[in-house]
This record gives structure tokens, C-alpha cells and sequence, in this order.
């Protein structure tokens, strides 16, 4: 399994998109601006913020689709994807991001709503994010660090809350004595709360549990 990287400093409450589950802040309909920019959660508990984008491109405004649906080819998804930064591997060369999610709900109508994406030719285990979209415009990442062994919960998943779990593998990546942490995104109204926290990696390499198993 790949070592996890820091690209950001600030949690998403949407406060710094969605670290040891890390997340940061929000942005308003009619003004997307950037995240870090945006008042941290208030609620108590586990709810936290999504963690705003590294770059400014992230950010950028675009016009919601006309039609209304699932479509995960969407411009706006591809334009978010292209302003990931790139993650190195340990050889300290860069990967880029593959151009098309691996899961997703994307809908422009939807209140909330997000697309999964993974390194180019990679596995369960390689580099993956979580890019949230609020009635199709781009809010950032769910967490600051990428994460691996990613994939969504319809069965949580509403207009306005995004539901994803996050996987600890158990004595092998592909072994079925992991544990599943859910996590929930949900639209506040002016941000995007982060319900729960997903495991995460010390920077000694230990691994750390989230903090809502499913």
C-alpha cells in the first residue's frame, strides 16, 4: 500500500475537499470563493470541514450543466480532476491523476455531490480523492492527504450528503478482515461538514484508525 502524502496544512470543514480524515469549508451558491477563506464548523463531535483545493484553478467557477443526472464525463468533473496537483511516489517522480473518476454520483442538480478519482493505472491501493461538487460547482477535496481503498455509500447518500467509506486493510490489501470507516459529507447550506474521520497514517507510517466504523 502506498505511503500517504500531506499536500495541505488546514482541515475541510470545508475549512482549508475532504486528515487522518482531515477535512475544512464551504462556498456560497451565487459566489464560489476559495474554501480556506470560509468559517470553520461550528457543530461539535466528530463533524469537522472539507479541505480546500492547493491550487486556485481548483476553484475556478463553471456553469452547472444544463441537464440534470448522473454523468461522471461532465466538464466540470475533468476540469476539477485536471487541477489536482500531482502526488510523487516514493521514487519522488510525480503521477498524474487518471482522466476519468472511478466512482461518483456528479449530478449539477444535486445539492452535493462528488466524483472519485484514482492515480493513472492504479490500484485499490494507489493514491485516491474525493472531489465535492455543490449543484455542479467544485468545492475541493474531501481531505487534505490522499487516501487509499476509497469507494461510495449509496445506501447514506442523500441530495445534500455525500456518504463514503474508507477502508483499513487487514492482514492483506485484498484480505476480507479489513475495516470499513464511514464517512458522511453533508451541505450545511454556506459549507460542507465532514461527519466522522477516516483512518489515516502517522508520520512514522502507523496506521490510524477513523473514528466511525461502519
Amino acid at each position: 500500500m502506498f505511503r500517504q502524502l500531506i499536500f495541505g496544512t488546514a482541515a475541510l470543514a470545508l475549512t482549508g475537499l475532504l486528515t487522518a480524515c482531515q477535512s475544512d469549508p464551504p462556498v456560497p451558491p451565487s459566489a464560489p470563493v476559495a474554501l480556506s477563506s470560509i468559517p470553520p464548523a461550528t457543530a461539535g463531535g466528530a463533524s469537522t470541514t472539507v479541505a480546500a483545493p492547493t491550487t486556485a484553478a481548483a476553484l475556478s467557477a463553471t456553469s452547472p450543466a444544463s441537464n440534470c443526472g448522473r454523468n461522471l464525463s461532465a466538464p466540470e468533473v475533468h476540469n476539477a480532476i485536471a487541477a489536482q496537483p500531482p502526488v510523487q511516489n516514493d521514487s519522488g517522480a510525480p503521477w498524474t491523476w487518471a482522466p476519468t473518476p472511478i466512482d461518483g454520483n456528479f449530478d449539477p442538480c444535486r445539492t452535493l455531490s462528488a466524483a472519485l478519482i484514482i492515480i493513472e493505472s492504479g490500484t485499490a491501493s494507489s493514491p485516491m480523492q474525493v472531489l465535492l461538487f455543490h449543484q455542479g460547482s467544485y468545492l475541493g477535496t474531501g481531505t487534505l492527504k490522499w487516501r487509499s481503498f476509497i469507494s461510495m455509500d449509496p445506501t447514506r447518500t442523500t441530495d445534500d450528503t455525500v456518504a463514503v467509506k474508507y477502508r483499513l486493510p487487514g492482514t492483506c490489501d485484498a484480505c476480507s478482515d479489513g475495516t470499513d470507516y464511514c464517512v458522511q459529507y453533508h451541505w450545511t447550506g454556506s459549507k460542507v461538514d465532514m461527519i466522522g474521520t477516516p483512518p489515516d497514517e502517522s508520520s512514522t507510517g502507523t496506521e490510524i484508525p477513523g473514528s466511525t466504523r461502519c
